[in-house]
């Protein structure tokens, strides 16, 4: 089979089941899910990539918490919420250098993927539990490079080549 067909089997099969999931048993933003099974083919896929993937997208999540609890803080001061996004950033692309989390855009997925799982959940950065954000951006991302992983491992089976990135 040829690596766009492969791919095109493996990954379309593989998001109904992601899909199920996110919407059944493990009750995660499914878009988040996504964003981390993107993060997986963009830093380059394999086992490299999805550890390289994880400890970015974690990484981002850690940063957008910190920087979600200094807004949070700020208590609605535009200056504050401003200065507070601003070292965020600039925390992201400081942690890329680390060569273990060296995907900026990994980095800013994690970061964007915790902003958008407090605003469609409702709940405060400070809440603790299964239902705290930090926890379902966290566990959603790491789902979603599962997803990515196996997606190029049954692509592989499918006879696609070894490098298949999906895209």
């Amino acid at each position: 089979m040829q690596d766009k067909e492969a791919a095109t089997v493996s990954i379309g099969a593989l998001a109904a089941i992601a899909t199920y999931l996110t919407e059944t048993a493990v009750l995660v933003p499914t878009w988040v899910t996504f964003i981390g099974w993107t993060s997986f083919y963009a830093v380059g896929a394999g086992p490299a990539g999805f550890v390289r993937s994880v400890f970015a997208n974690l990484g981002g999540v850690v940063i957008g918490s910190i920087t979600l609890l200094a807004m949070h803080l700020g208590a609605n001061n535009a200056v504050l919420i401003a200065l507070a996004v601003g070292v965020g950033s600039a925390m992201a692309v400081q942690a890329s250098k680390m060569s273990v989390v060296g995907s900026l855009p990994a980095i800013f997925f994690g970061f964007s993927c915790t902003v958008g799982t407090v605003a469609v959940t409702g709940k405060s950065i400070a809440t603790i539990g299964i239902d705290s954000p930090v926890l379902v951006a966290g566990t959603a991302l790491l789902l979603g490079n599962a997803f990515g992983i196996v997606s190029q491992w049954l692509a592989e089976a499918l006879g696609a080549s070894k490098n298949i990135r999906g895209g």
